[in-house]
C-alpha cells in the first residue's frame, strides 16, 4: 500500500502559474518525465480553466487524456455519498475496444468492497499488479475485478476537506501493469486537481439550489403582488402580465443578460402595484381624470417602490418600478430624470407600459390600433422614449409579428 500525502495546493495561484508558465521541460529531461510533466499540465489546464457548464465535459475529456498518455484500458471517477456507503461511477473512458463498465456500476453498496474501502478510507493507494494473486482476504475485489477481466488496478482515493469523497481508477485489461513511483505521484497530484474540481461542482450545485429556491419565493412574492390587485383591479393585474410578456421579448431582442431580462420581468409584473392604495373608482373612472385624481395616480410608482424596496431581490427591481414613467426628456415622473440617468431596464418598461396600455381597452376608451401605438412612439423617440427600445418594438411588432397570448384564467 502507498500512503497519499495530500499536498496543499493553491489552486488558484496553479492555474495562474500555468497561465503565464513556460510549460517546456529542460533539456535533461528524460522521456518519461516530460511526458508525465504534459500529462499534469494537460489535465490541469483542462480543468482549471473550465466553466461550471462544462465540468462534466472537462472530466470526460481530462480522463481521455490520462487513458492515452499513460496507455490505460479504462480510466473512471467514483463518487460516494456522505455517509460513505453507497457509491456509482460518475465518469469514465474505454480504450478502443475495451467495454465500457459505467452503466453497471451505479449505486453500489460498499459493503460489497470491504478490503477496498477499509484502504480508501485510510488514504491508500491500492496496487494491485495481478489481480488472480490477491489475497483471500481481498477475494470479494478479485472476483469482481476477474468478472470484468481486470488483469491490473490502481486506485487513488479522493479527497474533499480531509474526507473521502470518491477515487480515481485504472484498470488495465489487456495487459498486467506495473506502475513506477513516478507515474504514481503524477497521478497523486492530479487526484488533487480532480477534487478541486469536484469540491467546486459541489459548492455551484448548492449555490444553484439556493439561487433557485429564492427565484421561487420571489416569484410566489410577485405573483402574490399580483393576486391582491386583481382582487379589485382585473385591468391592472392583467396589463402587468400582458407587459411582461414585451419586455422579455425586447429584452431577448436586445440580447440583454438573462438575469437582467429576468429583473425586468418581475418588476414588470409589479409595476403598477402601488394602485393598491387607490380607490377602485378612481382605478376604474369612465371619465377624465381631475387634476387631483390625476397628482393622486401620478404617486403610484413612487408607492410601489415604496412597497417592493424592502424585498431582497437580485436586480434593481423597486428602482425600476420607480422610474417606468421618467421620459427621455426629463418631463417624465417622479423623479424627472433624463436620458441615460434612467434605468435602461426601466427604459424599457416605460416603452412596453404606454403599447399594451395604448392596444388595450381603457374604462374610459377603447384599445388604439397597434399601428397608431407604433406611430405615437416612433414620433416620440429620443423625446419621451429611447429610440433603440422603440426601434426594437415596433420590429417585434411589425416583423415578427408579436401579440399578447391569453392569460389563463385562475
Amino acid at each position: 500500500m502507498t500512503n497519499i500525502k495530500k499536498s496543499k495546493t493553491d489552486f488558484k495561484a496553479l492555474a495562474k502559474a500555468l497561465e503565464e508558465a513556460d510549460l517546456s521541460m529542460p533539456d535533461t529531461a528524460s522521456p518519461d518525465e516530460l511526458r508525465l510533466y504534459q500529462l499534469v499540465a494537460l489535465v490541469s489546464k483542462t480543468m482549471l480553466k473550465s466553466s461550471y457548464e462544462n465540468l462534466p465535459q472537462a472530466f470526460e475529456l481530462s480522463l481521455k487524456i490520462v487513458g492515452t498518455y499513460l496507455d490505460v484500458d479504462r480510466v473512471y471517477i467514483f463518487n460516494l455519498t456522505k455517509d460513505l456507503t453507497r457509491m456509482s461511477n460518475t465518469t469514465e473512458w474505454c480504450h478502443k475496444g475495451v467495454e465500457p463498465a459505467i452503466e453497471m456500476l451505479q449505486d453500489l453498496d460498499v459493503e460489497i468492497f470491504p478490503w477496498w474501502m477499509k484502504n480508501l478510507k485510510s488514504g491508500q493507494i491500492i496496487q494491485v499488479e495481478d489481480v488472480s494473486k490477491m489475497d483471500d482476504n481481498q477475494l470479494a475485489e478479485r472476483e469482481i475485478l476477474q468478472a470484468q477481466s481486470i488483469k491490473s488496478v490502481l486506485v487513488v482515493p479522493l479527497i474533499l476537506d480531509q474526507k473521502l469523497a470518491g477515487f480515481l481508477g485504472f484498470d488495465y485489461v489487456r495487459n498486467k501493469r506495473k506502475w513506477s513511483t513516478e507515474e504514481i505521484n503524477s497521478l497523486i497530484f492530479l487526484s488533487d486537481i480532480f477534487s478541486s474540481a469536484t469540491r467546486r461542482q459541489e459548492n455551484e450545485n448548492k449555490l444553484r439550489s439556493s439561487r433557485d429556491q429564492l427565484e421561487s419565493i420571489l416569484n410566489q412574492t410577485v405573483e402574490s403582488f399580483g393576486t391582491i390587485i386583481g382582487i379589485n383591479d382585473p385591468y391592472t393585474m392583467n396589463h402587468q402580465v400582458r407587459v411582461s410578456q414585451l419586455v422579455v421579448q425586447i429584452g431577448k431582442a436586445l440580447k440583454l443578460d438573462p438575469f437582467m431580462i429576468e429583473g425586468i420581468k418581475l418588476a414588470a409584473m409589479m409595476h403598477d402595484v402601488g394602485v393598491i392604495h387607490f380607490p377602485s373608482q378612481i382605478i376604474n373612472k369612465t371619465s377624465s381624470l381631475t387634476p387631483k385624481e390625476y397628482a393622486l395616480i401620478k404617486t403610484h410608482a413612487r408607492r410601489g417602490y415604496e412597497i417592493v424596496h424592502r424585498i431582497d431581490f437580485p436586480q434593481p427591481v423597486a428602482d425600476i418600478i420607480l422610474q417606468h414613467h421618467e421620459k427621455i426628456d426629463g418631463s417624465g415622473y417622479p423623479q424627472g430624470l433624463k436620458g441615460n440617468e434612467i434605468l435602461l431596464e426601466a427604459r424599457i418598461l416605460c416603452v412596453c407600459d404606454v403599447y399594451e396600455s395604448m392596444v388595450s381597452d381603457r374604462p374610459y376608451r377603447k384599445a388604439f390600433s397597434s399601428a397608431v401605438a407604433l406611430d405615437f412612439l416612433t414620433r416620440n423617440k429620443g423625446i419621451l422614449f429611447d429610440p433603440v427600445i422603440v426601434d426594437a418594438c415596433v420590429s417585434l411588432v411589425n416583423e415578427k409579428g408579436f401579440v399578447f397570448w391569453e392569460i389563463e384564467e385562475e
